[in-house]
């Protein structure tokens, strides 16, 4: 399935400079961000929603005054630059270039809300998990959006009839937890094409204005994070403005044995929901947790500890892991899955230590994925 998202994300072409007809995008020497457009008010409110998304992301932030340092650069387009505003992880690392493939789309914006203390690799299925969990919600018919919300492209799913046969471990996650809701896809000749007949959750960004969004657009190494307009979101320049975060849209799952329907040619063949996640430790936080589940959230943010150890071999040949290593992080990724994977099976199981299990579940497997993506260790055969 992950091959089908690449081919679909890959085709976007990915530069320095990002342009649309209102807001143009590029990174300076010190890793600034550089905004021009055709007015200092359209920056100046960019900028504003940058402030407002660190201070979601850092709640100690205190923004300066705002700079009114808006340059006039010829008749009609106007240049800001910002840097005190940007969240550390998207003012590092906004178009540096990766050596090894790795985070994706879901990876990288659910990092802004510490499901992960970096980007990682993250599966379709973790994002719905989350999704429909009470730390995110959907945003109401009508509701505002505000700086850090998620929004999660959806359309038709088309998969190739080699690819018909899923198991990785965001499929062997759904089928442990929901055994009898995960509905395989039909083939070919029910549908008569690639398509299953379902919709599906594609692409991920962190909306920061009307204008503006920052992410990633694939796990492909030469993918890099950064800014980009909204406007050039996966998906929107092929639907109509009345399918972007159309709030009232229920996406078509392919799950409890629905029937296929055709979305191909739809008005809304594409479309966008808007979610408001809170900070994973903030919502664990409150829950005053003990004994073993307590335990258990320890062990994930071990598990994260060793995750952020990772990422710097992402951004450089020269960070290099022993053999004995890889080969422990490898041993101790697969137990941790399996352990958790069985006891998702409970029956009846608790609601705060399904949560926990499945963070636990997907911290290992992230783990895994990242040594699998710089090519430390073949992956492994499900």
């Amino acid at each position: 399935m992950q091959k089908i998202i690449y081919s679909l994300l890959l085709s976007i072409n990915i530069t320095g400079l990002a342009h649309s007809q209102e807001l143009g995008i590029s990174v300076g020497g010190k890793q600034e961000l550089i905004l021009t457009g055709s007015s200092c008010d359209l920056l100046l409110k960019q900028q504003s929603a940058l402030c407002s998304w660190k201070k979601k992301v850092v709640l100690n932030f205190t923004p300066k005054a705002a700079d009114k340092s808006c340059q006039t650069v010829k008749k009609g387009k106007y240049k800001l630059v910002v840097l005190d505003c940007l969240p550390e992880f998207a003012k590092e690392y906004q178009n540096k270039p990766l050596v090894h493939s790795g985070p994706n789309c879901w990876g990288t914006a659910m990092s802004f809300h510490k499901l992960s203390t970096k980007p990682r690799f993250m599966w379709p299925q973790e994002m719905q998990y989350w999704m429909d969990s009470p730390v995110c919600r959907k945003l109401a018919v009508g509701e505002p959006r505000l700086p850090g919300d998620v929004i999660n492209v959806y359309g038709a799913e088309k998969i190739p009839e080699n690819d018909r046969v899923e198991k990785d471990p965001g499929t062997n996650f759904w089928r442990a937890l929901y055994p009898k809701r995960y509905t395989s896809p039909p083939p070919p000749e029910v549908t008569g094409s690639e398509y299953t007949g379902f919709q599906r959750l594609l692409h991920s960004v962190t909306y920061v204005s009307d204008e503006l969004a920052f992410g990633k657009d694939s796990p492909a190494f030469d993918d890099r994070f950064y800014f980009h307009p909204m406007a050039e979101v996966y998906g929107r320049p092929r639907s109509d403005k009345e399918c972007m975060e159309n709030q009232s849209l229920t996406p078509y799952i392919r799950e409890n044995q629905k029937e296929p329907k055709d979305f191909r040619g739809t008005k809304c063949s594409y479309f966008s929901l808007a979610y408001r996640c809170e900070s994973f430790p903030d919502y664990f936080g409150k829950k005053n947790l003990t004994g073993d589940n307590l335990d258990k959230w320890k062990n994930i943010q071990s598990l994260q500890g060793l995750q952020e150890k990772l990422f710097p071999i992402l951004t450089s040949s020269n960070k290099v892991l022993e053999q004995c290593e890889i080969t422990l992080l490898v041993a101790m990724a697969d137990l941790t899955m399996k352990n958790a994977t069985e006891e998702m099976k409970t029956p009846n199981l608790d609601k705060n230590r399904e949560e926990l299990l499945v963070m636990e579940y997907f911290s290992a497997a992230g783990i895994r994925k990242t040594l699998e993506l710089a090519k430390l260790v073949k992956p492994s055969v499900q």
